[in-house]
């Protein structure tokens, strides 16, 4: 007796869970089935030509943001890397560059490498592209990696700022560089933010192109280096087929290494500053004693 009603316990046990399950089961089916909830899989090359086209950020690895509207052209409003630059040394830049755009990637753009004077480099090398995807190095991509490089004078060339030859960039003209670096992925969404609103976190970008560039400093001791700036820029304005995604860099979004002068020039004439206020404040307070 008492088996039989502990086994008719069992399974109503048994068919209550098995309810449960089954509830379970028609509420995420029915989650999966609204419109919107379900999350559409990432897709890196989506492109939709009746809709924008890419706007291209260019992001130096551990640079900061310059908000100034004022100053250098091509240091004002975007990234800024300060740099110590010394005569002889070599340096390399980590750029990154970004689809910021949900629904069209960036149909393989030439990457820019500018300079003012390109005598104060001894050479330079534009490393092959990788591919950023979710975080992960996809590998190699885009040209093959340049050096050795002539620079070219864009005063020499014809043409704006965005065609193949550019003469001026951003109403200056100096010597670039450059080479194709493949297609640009769309971002899955933007939450890195905008450095123009101050919330720009690079730990949240995981889709993208990064170049890396090395260059060697002139090492003649006469020439000044104060004035260097290492300016990045890209653009496929000059694909104008049919079918084809342009983009641009925002000159609100572009980056350059720059110099810093080092400590010791900095100091001294503060420091000499500072002593000609202490000596004339000195002599003051002696004139009123007296």
């Amino acid at each position: 007796m008492l088996c039989v009603k502990y086994e008719g316990m069992k399974k109503k046990k048994v068919d209550k869970w098995k309810k449960k399950i089954a509830i379970i089961i028609a509420l995420s089916t029915l989650v999966l089935a609204m419109p919107g909830i379900a999350s559409a899989e990432y897709d890196p090359w989506v492109r939709d030509l009746t809709l924008d086209d890419p706007s291209l950020w260019l992001y130096i690895e551990g640079s900061a943001y310059n908000p100034s509207t004022s100053g250098d052209e091509w240091t004002k409003e975007g990234w800024v890397n300060p740099v110590l630059f010394s005569h002889g040394a070599t340096y390399t830049d980590y750029v990154d560059v970004i689809a910021h755009n949900t629904q069209n990637y960036a149909e393989n753009p030439y990457f820019f490498v500018w300079v003012k004077d390109d005598a104060l480099i001894s050479s330079i090398t534009v490393w092959q592209a990788h591919l950023f995807l979710n975080g992960t190095d996809q590998g190699v991509w885009g040209d093959s990696a340049l050096t050795p490089i002539t620079f070219v004078d864009s005063s020499t060339k014809t043409g704006g700022p965005l065609d193949p030859d550019p003469q001026k960039h951003q109403g200056q003209t100096g010597f670039w560089v450059r080479t194709r670096i493949g297609n640009v992925p769309v971002v899955p969404d933007f939450s890195f933010g905008n450095p123009e609103d101050g919330d720009f976190d690079p730990d949240e970008l995981d889709s993208y192109v990064r170049v890396p560039v090395t260059y060697t400093l002139t090492s003649d001791a006469t020439k000044d280096l104060t004035t260097l700036v290492i300016h990045y820029d890209a653009h496929n304005k000059d694909s104008d087929t049919a079918g084809a995604l342009q983009s641009s860099t925002a000159n609100s979004h572009d980056s350059s290494s720059y110099n810093v002068p080092e400590f010791s020039t900095i100091a001294i004439p503060v420091a000499a500053i500072f002593g000609l206020l202490f000596f004339f404040n000195h002599r003051k307070h002696r004139k009123e004693s007296k």
